[in-house]
């Protein structure tokens, strides 16, 4: 029972409802709503996480084993990110303030600044670590380093990419994860040339 009371708390805190809240975490509407009604007293476990990862608490908050936040700012920390496409991309940041006004958002915990946004995975590329879909949060103003994992716009191509940087030496490379396909391979970066986008700092998965 715990669960729904916190969960009806949680949507009324940050003033969504189910609909809302079912568009944002990719939960089925009745789900939350079974949830919430106490039809459920037993969802998933991937549901609770998703849920529970929406709102910044943990899994035990949500689900009664440890006190919510005590207060509603403690509640409402989160902010949220412009999620872009990868038409959005190319241009960023000389967006027009009527595409950004009118951009879905997502939450985050992370310290607000201006130059936070998110961007989902496009492709397999980046699996096992990343699938398709996951939702890349990076910081346009975070300057990589070996090992980062960047979103870039090559000179040579039209295509936005999310890679892992390798430098070696003078070299700059941009690496694919998935170990199963041939179709994505290594790439040569030249930040003189290319553009970084971004630098990821978090990634969330939707359930």
């Amino acid at each position: 029972m715990n669960t729904s009371v916190n969960l009806k708390h949680l949507i009324e805190t940050h003033n969504l409802n189910t609909l809302e809240l079912s568009r944002r975490t990719g939960i089925g509407q009745p789900v939350i709503y079974r949830i919430i009604s106490g039809e459920t007293d037993n969802p998933k476990i991937a549901t609770v996480c998703a849920l529970a990862d929406y709102f910044g608490i943990s899994v035990n908050q949500l689900i009664g084993e440890t006190p919510l936040p005590n207060s509603k700012n403690e509640i409402a920390k989160l902010f949220e990110i412009p999620l872009y496409d990868q038409d959005h991309i190319s241009n960023w940041p000389n967006l027009s303030s009527k595409i950004k006004e009118n951009i879905e958002k997502v939450p985050s915990d992370l310290t607000p600044s201006p130059n936070l946004y998110a961007l989902r995975s496009s492709d397999e590329s980046m699996e096992p670590l990343f699938p398709k879909d996951t939702i890349l949060i990076l910081d346009g103003d975070k300057k990589p380093q070996n090992h980062s994992y960047i979103v870039v716009k090559l000179k040579s191509g039209k295509d936005i990419l999310f890679r892992q940087l390798i430098v070696d030496d003078d070299l700059q490379y941009l690496k694919p994860l998935n170990p199963d396909s041939d179709k994505y391979k290594m790439k040569l970066f030249n930040p003189k040339a290319d553009k970084c986008l971004g630098t990821l700092i978090q990634a969330k998965m939707d359930y």
